[in-house]
Parts: structure tokens; sequence; C-alpha cells
């Protein structure tokens, strides 16, 4: 049987390793679809192409958080940043950091991303989890400013909203905080912590 004369070049074109964009749109689809453990396995598969590959790094750090690994993508994070200092990689450190609860750890990577992309893809997520921080530390007023301006990225979260409303209820802003219950509602009416959450505050407010 003869060879088309172009199959040995598909076969080459077919083994070589995806280009960065492309590895990171593959990722991408997979990561938003849930599909974290495909996800690790093309992220392991580039970076033992390449151990420098930057999008293969941060691949196999989303895809580790995903599966619950904080631990895991919190030493694939530290491996990378050593070689690449990439935001996108103190951002995943961060992350990272607040899932295990190293709190002053997690505050000082999510800083260094809003420093150097205060504007980038991940400062939705970022800002909402340094207010998450501040919740902990019982820090309430930042707390409010941090996941605000996370809802800022992202108007349309309405478990953001909620968490609003809670910072804003412990520092005592009862009728802000209604509010914000209330703008959560507006957009998942069954969200249960912002019914419980604007239930108590109408019964405070009420006396």
């Amino acid at each position: 049987m003869r060879l088309h004369p172009l199959l040995p070049l598909f076969l080459l074109v077919a083994c070589l390793p995806l280009s960065a964009q492309n590895l990171r749109e593959k990722g991408d689809a997979l990561i938003q679809a849930g599909r974290f453990n495909e996800a690790r396995t093309l992220g392991l598969t580039a970076l033992n192409a390449n151990p420098g590959d930057t999008e293969a790094s941060i691949l196999v750090c989303e895809s580790l958080l995903g599966l619950s690994l904080p631990e895991d993508a919190a030493n694939y994070a530290a491996k990378a940043w050593d070689l690449h200092k990439d935001p996108r990689i103190a951002a995943l450190l961060g992350e990272a950091y607040f899932d295990t609860g190293r709190n002053d750890d997690a505050l000082t990577w999510l800083r260094y991303y809003l420093t150097a992309l205060p504007e980038g893809p991940r400062a939705g997520l970022v800002y909402y989890l340094t207010g998450e921080i501040y919740l902990r530390l019982g820090r309430y007023g930042h707390a409010d400013m941090a996941i605000a301006t996370a809802i800022y990225h992202s108007p349309g979260n309405a478990r953001w909203w909620s968490r609003l409303g809670w910072a804003q209820e412990k520092a005592g802003d009862y009728r802000q905080a209604l509010k914000s219950y209330e703008s959560a509602l507006g957009i998942d009416p069954r969200l249960d912590d912002a019914v419980i959450g604007r239930q108590r505050i109408l019964a405070r407010l009420r006396g």
C-alpha cells in the first residue's frame, strides 16, 4: 500500500508541541468545562517537552487548584515563579495559599498581581480572594472595599454580592448590606446566603 506523499509531513506536525497560544486556548477550554484531569495531563505533557514552558506551568497550577490540590499547585507555582516571574503565577500562588489558609502569604502574592496587572484578567478573582482574607482577619472595611472592587470586574456574580453584604453587615452598615443582598437575589433569587442575610437584616432594621 502506497502512503500519501503528505502523510509523513502530517505525522511530523501532529507530533510537534502545541504553540503557547494553542496550549492556552485548549487548556482554557478544558478548565472552563471542569475537565481538570485532562487539563493537568495536557500541561504536564507540555512541561515534559519543555520544562520552561510558562503556559504549561500555569495550566498545571490551574488544574491542580480545580482538583482541590492547593498544596501541589503551590509547589508547581513556586517552581514556575523561580523561572518566569510572571504575574499570573503570582495570582495562582496567592490562590493556592488562600486555599491552604496561609493568609499572609496569600495577601503578599495577590497584591503582587494587582500591582503588576490592576486591570488584568484575574483581577476580579484576586480582589475577591483578598476580600475573603480580610473577612477572615476581621478587617471588615477592607473586605468591603476589596469585594466591591471584585464586583466592579464581575457585576453578575451573585455570590460575590452576597459576600459583600456579609462584609457590610459585619461592619455594621446594615442598610448597605441589605442593598447588596438584594442585588445578589436579583441575579439568583435562590441563593440561600442572600435570602437568609436579607431576612436577618430586615429583622434587625425593624427592631
